[in-house]
């Protein structure tokens, strides 16, 4: 490129040069030649891409069709030669059964002591011991239209026993078939009440009249049967295996090898793609070898682009002779070399600075310069990238504001207000007086370098759009708080208006120190709306925020109500500064367990209430067991707190019409009935009474409650129940044994086994403790668990002879807990089981006994 010249000086005024004409018209038909190139190229890639797809496509489905079918084809075989197996082997066994002794079995109750039944039975027994492949083997009979059991090949203790003549309710129309056609069949999978199962049936048929005495039945396990299909197909899953990696293996080589003449493709249309930008950036780009400018290079010609010399005014060769140093202007050499010295030994990766340029006319360029590393390459160098960008234009913008703010500083200086210009769109101080320096505690020349942002603490956005509005000559006056360099926080009254100031608009702000003021009127406000002791909201406030909420329709928007435990036996012994100091600790620990749209108040002495809308009830109970968990547990470990606990209750109100004082009361009676169950105390004065009694009368019955209402807690934590399940089945366990009160206290503290007629009297106080429990209002809700925590999960037990899910859940734990503390206990005519010993026991017992959940425990 050549050097620019003063075009008045040559003959053709302004013409542009021929030969520069004919490369430019050079540059624009290679241009227009790549783009077609390029468009035509991602045509072809793109059909031969689709192609490719589609072919890999094809015949992946063609192999995972034809594994199919292979896998199809073995597994149809297998499930063939297994089914003749059983077939075979049914009717195998079948043929060694006597059809007369078939035929003498009545299918009643009277088979058991018949010497025909007693064959078949052991025979079919010691058919399902020894044999692996089936589980249960049996004989059925049609009578009466229903199909019953004659014999089967479980012992009569097992749970899976069916006795002679009972009804198998399950029959299905294959069996019925077996009993209509007189063939062998292999069922499909079925399920009964044993599980599901795959059967062979075969008819035991009378030789002389060819009826259809009975059917003798083969029971297989659906699933083993499947196990052991699938074990046959394992080698053939591992030949498709091998075929698919084989198959997965070509199709990536033919990738790979694609991927290589795309990718050869790519970089000839990145090097085309780099000419071009390299060449058209509006950025000047040039190659630097330490202070050197380079036109030629290992990288190519392509080194310093048009830009870069049309900034500097200096084409490549005069540039290859030069040192970048040797055309820097002097003011700003320093700075750049002291910053190039770091770059150089590694000490930053890069830097960036603006600076001037001399061009050869005298003249100088600003330029936003940034200096980086050319990384990439393979192999080492010292080369470096030199990138500017012609700043000119704003530098002089610059200047001009610079004049401009002299101007205004020597209008508002000296005013003994605090004044502030603010650019409106950016929000930056443009000037600022004296008097805003030694109110805001910076130096003039700090605030010039900040916006109002880093003043004024409200948001951001909030503040630009004040600002607009203040510009289009809305609101004038505001109130805002401003930091201070110290980090103080001031209020101030802003008076601001739009200004014309040196052909622009700015907002003119006169600012007032009113901290004292706003200081007063929120110490009022707060006072009047919340607690003077732990500073959460006050009652006033409480119910003011509930109208607010109704009138929003935040349905359903419920209270929930705590009150402190014990709290008026705490002042007593330890003083109302103490109970204070309790009452701050509590209202902090609530508040920091509550979600930020809830609304904590103290609204008692020792109440407090919680404020919650939009959660239905479970949510709400979740909710109360977080605060019965977390409330004051942080500080239970000291003594004085030892008592101290917080009871919660809640109230709903679902709909607008319901009164507040309602919610209230409702909240207040969950509350108190929760109270009942805490660990604290009994409740209960009466039942305090009996259960003293009871245990004056025996000193082991008291260790014993104690005990099991413990491990009935523990229990139920294993099983996830929620707080206030704890608390009622760790009572109901203390409790269980209160109609003992009744009982002898020879027999109570017998050191000896009890003789039936004393056991029978034992066996009233489950009855006795319920009927104690239901006189109460405080505990008559758990009056059925304590009465049903001797049944047997198999209804053997006593008093009612409940079975399974009739018996309540909490009587269950009740149950296993008390059985597991005798156990482990010492007794005068035994000692006592170990832990494992006792658990052993609880298991074997699970199912009959106990829950059969204990066994999987």
């Amino acid at each position: 490129m050549r050097p620019l010249k003063d075009s008045s000086k040559n003959g053709h005024h302004g013409e542009a040069d021929p030969q520069e004409r004919n490369q430019k018209m050079k540059l624009l038909n290679n241009q227009n030649a790549g783009s077609k190139t390029v468009r035509n190229n991602r045509f072809k890639n793109s059909f031969t891409k689709k192609q490719m797809i589609l072919g890999v496509a094809l015949l992946t489905v063609f192999v995972l069709g034809l594994s199919g079918l292979y896998l199809g084809f073995k597994w149809h075989r297998y499930q063939q030669m297994a089914a003749n197996e059983a077939i075979q082997l049914g009717q195998s066994v079948e043929s060694q059964l006597h059809v007369e002794h078939v035929a003498n079995l009545s299918g009643a109750a009277g088979d058991l002591d018949s010497p025909d039944y007693k064959m078949i039975k052991k025979s079919l027994i010691d058919l399902v011991a020894v044999t692996n492949p089936f589980h249960f083997a049996y004989l059925m009979e049609e009578k009466e239209g229903q199909i019953i059991f004659l014999v089967d090949s479980e012992p009569p203790d097992s749970p899976d026993y069916s006795p002679p003549g009972q009804v198998y309710d399950e029959a299905d129309a294959v069996l019925w078939d077996v009993f209509d056609s007189g063939q062998t069949v292999l069922s499909q999978p079925s399920t009964d009440r044993w599980g599901t199962w795959i059967s062979v049936l075969v008819p035991v048929n009378d030789p002389r009249s060819g009826e259809t005495l009975a059917v003798f039945g083969l029971d297989y396990t659906a699933a083993e049967w499947n196990a052991k299909l699938w074990q046959k197909m394992v080698p053939d899953l591992i030949i498709v295996f091998v075929t698919w990696i084989l198959f997965s293996a070509l199709l990536y080589i033919a990738f790979q090898n694609h991927n290589i003449r795309k990718l050869a493709h790519k970089t000839a249309l990145d090097e085309a793609l780099y000419h071009n930008v390299f060449d058209q950036t509006p950025v000047g780009i040039a190659v630097v070898e330490d202070k050197s400018f380079l036109s030629q290079s290992q990288l190519g010609s392509a080194n310093i682009n048009p830009m870069f010399e049309k900034i500097v005014a200096r084409t490549s060769a005069d540039l290859e002779q030069l040192k970048w140093p040797e055309i820097t202007h002097p003011d700003d050499l320093q700075e750049d070399l002291e910053k190039f010295d770091l770059f150089y030994r590694g000490e930053i990766p890069g830097y960036s600075m603006e600076k001037r340029f001399i061009r050869p006319d005298g003249s100088s360029v600003w330029t936003n310069m940034k200096i980086a590393p050319l990384r990439g390459l393979p192999y080492p160098h010292s080369m470096h990238l030199c990138l500017i960008d012609d700043i000119s234009k704003r530098k002089a913008t610059e200047a001009a504001l610079k004049r401009a703010l002299e101007r205004t500083q020597s209008m508002i200086n000296n005013h003994e207000a605090v004044m502030l210009l603010i650019e409106p769109e950016s929000g930056q101080i443009i000037e600022a007086n004296t008097a805003a320096s030694h109110f805001y505690g910076y130096t003039k020349q700090e605030l010039l370098s900040m916006t109002i942002q880093d003043i004024n603490t409200l948001d951001k956005l909030a503040l630009q759009a004040l600002r607009m509005q203040v510009l289009n000559k809305g609101h004038k006056y505001f109130t805002f708080p401003h930091r201070l360099q110290s980090g103080a926080i001031r209020m101030v009254d802003v008076y601001s208006s739009p200004i014309d100031y040196d052909e622009q608009k700015v907002l003119f702000s006169i600012i007032f120190d009113v901290t004292e003021r706003e200081e007063i009127a929120k110490q009022n406000e707060f006072l009047a709306y919340h607690d003077y002791l732990t500073g959460v909201y006050n009652r006033r406030y409480f119910e003011a925020e509930f109208k607010r909420r109704v009138d929003r329709g935040e349905f359903p928007i419920a209270i929930l109500r705590g009150n402190i435990d014990a709290f008026k036996g705490f002042n007593v012994d330890y003083g109302h500064l103490e109970g204070d100091q309790l009452l701050v600790k509590i209202a902090q620990r609530i508040k920091a367990r509550i979600n930020d749209r809830d609304t904590l108040a103290r609204i008692g002495g020792d109440d407090f209430a919680i404020l919650v809308s939009g959660k239905h009830e479970t949510e709400i109970r979740q909710y109360l067991d977080k605060l019965n968990h977390q409330t004051v547990n942080d500080f239970m470990n000291l003594e004085k707190y030892k008592r101290v606990d917080v009871s919660w209750g809640y109230g709903i109100q679902r709909n607008k019409k319901d009164p507040l004082d309602q919610i209230y009361d409702e909240a207040e009676a969950h509350m108190n009935n929760r109270k009942y169950y805490n660990q604290k105390s009994i409740r209960s004065k009466t039942i305090d009474v009996i259960m003293q009694t009871l245990f004056i009368k025996s000193e082991r019955e008291k260790r014993h409650s104690e005990r099991v209402g413990k491990l009935c807690e523990k229990t139920a934590e294993k099983l996830n129940l929620n707080k206030s399940q704890l608390d009622k089945v760790r009572v109901a366990g203390y409790l269980h044994d209160i109609g003992k009160i009744g009982i002898d206290e020879a027999i109570l503290n017998k050191p000896g086994r009890l003789n039936p007629l004393e056991w029978e009297i034992m066996k009233l106080h489950p009855a006795k403790s319920a009927e104690i429990l239901a006189t109460t209002r405080e505990y008559a809700d758990i009056a059925e668990i304590v009465r049903s925590h001797h049944e047997r999960y198999d209804g053997s037990g006593y008093p009612k002879g409940l079975t399974g899910s009739e018996i309540p859940l909490m009587a269950r734990i009740i149950a296993i807990s008390d059985a597991y503390d005798a156990m482990t206990e010492k007794r005068t005519y035994r000692d006592p089981l170990s832990k494992a010993a006792a658990v052993a026991e609880l298991k074997k017992c699970a199912g009959t006994h106990f829950d059969p959940v204990w066994k999987r425990a």
